[in-house]
Order: C-alpha cells, then structure tokens, then sequence
C-alpha cells in the first residue's frame, strides 16, 4: 500500500511539472507536509513563446504595411535596418576589423522584417535553453526534496 501511495506521489508531482509551463506558483504535498515551489522553468517557457509570437507580429505587420503601400501606390517601398536605425538616431557601426564590418553591412542592409523576425527567434531559442537547464535544476531539487522528506520518515518510524 505504501508503494502505492508513493507512486502516487511521484505521478503528481510529475504531472506538475509536465503542466509547469503554464503554472507558475505550485504547492506539493509530501507526507502531508506543503512544500511551496515556484516553477521558473514554466515563466522562461512562456516568456519564449512570447518573444517569439511578438517578433513573429512584428515582423508580419511591417510586411503587411509595405504589401498595404504596394497595393494602394503599385510601388514597394524596402524597409531595411539602416532605415529603423536612422528613424531611431543609432549611428552606422564601423569595426577596425575589415570582416566584422562586412558582416555589420551584410546585417543592417538586411530587409527589417527579416531580421526582427531572426532576433526573436535567436532570443527566444536562448530563452528556451535558460528553460531547459532550469528545469533540470528545478527537477533535480525536487528528487532532492523526495529524498529529504523519505529519510525523514523513515527516522521516524
């Protein structure tokens, strides 16, 4: 029976942290005991999903308004990252060193909306691996706590 129980317990704790991407502040009860955790592993999940799904609108709404101008004057204005630099008063890198500048031009000569939707994404991947290894750690203390919480009840038996 007591196997039962702890296979049980395993199931659920488990359960919540396979459903801790979208739940953040989650209790385990282990022998009755509360144990308060916050699962940040399920916060950097969304907040990935989240850089990405903005850079994604993003990216289709300067799309979309230079399809809206194409359509409405039959000219299709380009929108490169030297014009959002310019709009936003950055002035244009130059390196000393011949091929990092090469790729600097390579970059900001780039179509806007590509490379907002590239940065999202390269983000939102970095993001995701913060994830990762903090659900390993998060999963890690967890076992830790099982542990714990069974050699504390076998000393009391």
């Amino acid at each position: 029976m007591n196997a039962g129980l702890n296979y049980r317990r395993l199931v659920a704790i488990n359960f919540v942290a396979a459903c801790g991407h979208w739940m953040l502040p989650v209790t385990i009860h282990v022998d009755g005991l509360a144990h308060r955790v916050m699962i940040m592993s399920g916060s950097l999940y969304l907040l990935s999903f989240w850089t990405a799904a903005v850079g994604l609108i993003m990216s289709a709404c300067t799309v979309g308004w230079q399809l809206l101008q194409w359509l409405q004057f039959g000219i299709w204005i380009p929108i490169r990252v030297l014009d959002a630099m310019h709009e936003l008063d950055f002035d244009y890198p130059r390196f000393k060193w011949i091929g990092v500048q090469k790729i600097a031009d390579y970059v900001i000569a780039a179509p806007l909306s590509v490379a907002i939707l590239l940065l999202a994404v390269a983000l939102a991947l970095l993001i995701s691996a913060f994830a990762s290894a903090q659900e390993e750690q998060e999963r890690r203390a967890s076992i830790e706590r099982e542990r714990k919480a069974r050699a504390n009840r076998l000393q009391k038996r």
